[in-house]
C-alpha cells in the first residue's frame, strides 16, 4: 500500500472510532428526552408496532407486528434465516420500536433472541427473551452485521427498555442490522473490536506471528522457541490476551504511561477488512523491533 492510501485507512478508522463515541452520546441524549416525552419527541420519530388484528394466530404476532414500510424476508446474512427490511427511507436516530419479550432472570448463552438489562435501583439483571413468536415483536427478526459498514441500528437501554435507532439513513431495499453484543458475536465467529481500543494511539510494532503447538509451548514462525511471555500478565480486560487463537500475532506498543509493552495482536477485521491491521498502526519490520527492544 502506498503511503496516500495508508493514510486514508487511518483517517476512516478514525471517523468511525469517532462516529461510535458520537453514538454514545447521542443513546444519552435520546433517553432524556423520552424520560420528558416518551414516544411524543419532537426529536426522535417512534415508529409503532403495526396493530394485529383480531383472530389472528398467536404465533402470527411477531410477524404481523411489522410496521408498514418495513417487510419481513430472507435475510442477506448467510444462514440467518429471516431479516428485517426497509421498503421506505428511513432518516438517521429514527426508533424503530421497542424490544419485546419474555421477562425473566434465566440468561443462556443459547437463547439467540434476547438482551439482559440491569434491574434498576438494585443489584441483579434480568432478560428479555423475544424467542416466543407470540410474545415479541418484528425487532426479533434484525440480524448481526459481520462488518461495520453493515450496521445501521443499535439499541438502546433507557427506562428498562431496549430501543432499537437507526444509525444513519436507511434507504429502500436495505436491511436492518444491529449488533448484540460480544457474546453473540463469539457465537457467530466476530470480534468486534476496533484497532484504537487495544492501541491507544500509541506507537505499535509488530514482533512477529507466534502459534501454540501445544498448551504451554509458544514457537515463532520459523519454530524457534518463545522465551518472553510477559503479554500474559495484568490483562483483566474483557478481551483477554489470553484468549488467543492457536496462531496470533505480537505487538510492541509504547503506551501513554511511557513504557512499552506486549500485546496480543487481535482480530480487528470488523472494521479494516479481510486484509487485516496495516500500516500505520503496526510495522512489519521484525528485525527493527528486536535491535529497538
Amino acid at each position: 500500500m502506498d503511503l496516500l492510501s495508508l493514510s486514508q485507512e487511518r483517517h476512516e478508522l478514525f471517523g468511525i472510532a469517532k462516529a461510535e463515541w458520537d453514538l454514545q452520546i447521542e443513546e444519552n441524549k435520546f433517553c432524556e428526552d423520552y424520560k420528558i416525552h416518551g414516544t411524543k419527541s419532537k426529536r426522535y420519530r417512534h415508529i409503532p408496532n403495526a396493530e394485529i388484528p383480531q383472530g389472528s394466530p398467536p404465533y402470527l404476532r411477531a410477524y404481523l407486528s411489522t410496521p408498514r414500510g418495513f417487510s419481513l424476508r430472507t435475510s442477506s446474512i448467510p444462514g440467518a434465516g429471516t431479516g428485517a427490511w426497509s421498503d421506505a427511507f428511513v432518516p438517521r436516530f429514527t426508533i424503530l420500536g421497542v424490544f419485546e419479550g419474555v421477562i425473566h432472570t434465566l440468561d443462556s448463552d443459547d437463547n439467540l433472541y434476547s438482551w439482559q438489562l440491569d434491574t434498576q435501583g438494585c443489584n441483579g439483571t434480568y432478560v428479555i427473551d423475544a424467542t416466543d413468536p407470540s410474545c415479541s415483536n418484528w425487532l426479533r427478526f434484525f440480524n448481526s452485521p459481520t462488518k461495520v459498514s453493515e450496521e445501521n441500528v443499535i439499541s438502546v437501554s433507557c427506562e428498562g427498555m431496549i430501543f432499537y435507532m437507526t444509525t444513519r439513513d436507511v434507504e429502500p431495499g436495505t436491511e436492518l442490522l444491529v449488533w448484540y453484543g460480544d457474546p453473540y458475536g463469539k457465537y457467530l465467529g466476530i470480534n468486534r473490536i476496533h484497532p484504537e481500543y487495544d492501541l491507544n494511539r500509541s506507537v505499535a510494532f509488530r514482533a512477529n506471528v507466534l502459534t501454540f503447538i501445544d498448551p504451554d509451548a509458544l514457537v515463532f514462525d520459523d519454530r524457534t522457541p518463545v522465551t518472553y511471555q510477559n503479554w500474559l500478565e495484568d490483562d483483566d480486560s474483557d478481551n483477554s490476551s489470553r484468549e488467543v487463537d492457536q496462531t496470533f500475532g505480537l505487538l510492541l506498543i509504547y503506551h501513554h504511561d511511557n513504557q512499552w509493552h506486549w500485546v496480543v495482536e487481535r482480530n480487528y477485521t470488523y472494521y479494516t477488512g479481510p486484509p487485516g491491521l496495516q500500516l500505520p498502526f503496526v510495522c512489519e519490520d521484525s528485525s527493527y523491533i528486536m535491535s529497538s527492544a
